[in-house]
């Protein structure tokens, strides 16, 4: 998101590369490496104020996440069309700028991606199922990324994602305790049973690993560990971005260079056999395929 501090009841909004994309400035690392059209993705939260962490390097105000919220079973739930809605109304002002060609914003005004990672952890939500269950039957591609911590909630759904992702953001429970803050102490437990739940999803699986400087580039041993566990599909080594709430716990020195994700992702194939598939430095990232099957089926809607 080009605003980092948008407002925290929000379903919906227009994230950075949506805008650049339209611009006709770039589009965001995900069609690259996945083939879901930058300008036709519509991002969404299911509970945008319901999370069980307070992680430092996130860029959301940790004060709107509360833990009257997580122990409640009841949220807002957005139906489909609301979201469709509530994108259109937030996109419509392109139409009229000069920049804008007039192909990609009929296009965008129907999205056909969908990723729920706005904000909150969407694995609390009693009506995560019911959503993806609704954006298939709309023809959506969808994507969830998820804290790892309520895999027990997904392992249930009837309905899953077109790609799920699980972020590993801390490598022991001493850097998770620290990094997450987590309001349950016993949520490092759920999260290493989380990765075997992944391991054993119904569908294409990413874990997508935060590099922190000065906290990841000395245990790549401790981290290989852990995806083994998980054995995703997927693997995204991302850098922490210096944005928002984040700015005040990490100075700008705790972002890695991209030499950095590039010596890391090459820790991670010598390790465990992945094969880096692409780079994308604009946005500081890796990402490493499990095998050659998934290296050739990564494309999920044919753009690139």
């Amino acid at each position: 998101m080009s605003k980092r501090n948008s407002h925290p009841d929000q379903h919906v909004a227009i994230c950075y590369w949506t805008k650049q994309a339209l611009l006709g400035l770039g589009s965001c690392y995900k069609q690259k490496f996945y083939g879901t059209p930058t300008h036709r993705c519509m991002q969404v939260a299911i509970n945008p104020r319901v999370c069980n962490l307070s992680c430092g390097f996130c860029w959301r105000n940790p004060k709107t996440f509360t833990p009257a919220n997580v122990n409640s079973e009841k949220d807002n739930y957005p139906t489909v069309n609301s979201l469709i809605n509530e994108h259109k109304q937030k996109i419509c002002g392109f139409g009229s700028n000069p920049l804008v060609k007039q192909l990609s914003f009929t296009d965008a005004i129907k999205p056909v991606f969908c990723t729920v990672s706005l904000a909150g952890e969407p694995t609390l939500s009693p009506n995560l199922g019911q959503l993806l269950k609704d954006l298939k039957e709309r023809g959506f591609v969808t994507f969830v990324v998820s804290n790892g911590t309520r895999m027990h909630k997904v392992k249930d759904l009837k309905y899953l994602p077109d790609q799920f992702y699980l972020s590993i953001s801390a490598i022991d429970r001493k850097s998770f305790d620290y990094l997450c803050n987590p309001i349950d102490p016993s949520d490092w437990d759920r999260f290493i049973d989380g990765l075997e739940i992944l391991r054993n999803l119904n569908t294409r699986t990413v874990a997508r690993v935060l590099f922190l400087k000065g906290f990841t580039e000395n245990r790549f041993n401790e981290l290989v560990i852990l995806i083994r566990k998980a054995l995703p599909s997927y693997i995204e080594l991302k850098a922490y971005e210096h944005r928002g709430a984040s700015t005040k716990n990490f100075q700008a020195q705790f972002v890695p260079s991209m030499l950095d994700i590039e010596k890391g992702a090459k820790k991670i194939a010598s390790e465990t056999g992945y094969i880096i598939s692409l780079y994308e430095s604009r946005s500081r990232v890796a990402l490493l395929c499990r095998d050659s099957y998934a290296e050739s089926n990564r494309l999920l809607l044919g753009v690139a």
